[in-house]
């Protein structure tokens, strides 16, 4: 199978780029607020995101979540740029999607939620 996640920063780059931001949207890698904001009640991103990992055959979880937030800053500068350079679209997203960077690159420095949490009580 072949996807593509967003058109807008397409291009050739490393695969722990892609796989990185993947699991940043799909386990998703947030803090446990907002993904009890977003509808997830049960959120578990240590476990999920060693199940994702694990599918890509990947073992350095710490890796892929670093390199999520890595990913995220290089997407909020690229925003900027473009909203900078005068680009309509980037510039009407880019207060936004500043903030949004900003919170969620911060809540990858939480590396407790991360963890295996400890279920036994």
């Amino acid at each position: 199978p072949v996807g593509l996640i967003d058109f807008d920063t397409a291009g050739p780059g490393p695969r722990i780029w892609d796989v990185a931001y993947a699991a940043y949207r799909f386990v998703p890698l947030v803090d446990h607020a907002y993904a009890r904001e977003i509808g997830m009640m049960h959120h578990d991103p240590s476990r999920r995101l060693a199940l994702f990992c694990n599918a890509y055959g990947l073992e350095n979880l710490d890796e892929v979540i670093t390199t999520a937030a890595r990913r995220l800053e290089a997407l909020c500068e690229h925003m900027e740029r473009e909203a900078a350079a005068g680009n309509f679209v980037h510039r009407s997203k880019s207060p936004r999607a500043t903030s949004n960077c900003i919170g969620v690159t911060s809540s990858f420095c939480d590396r407790s939620l991360f963890e295996p949490t400890d279920d036994s009580g």
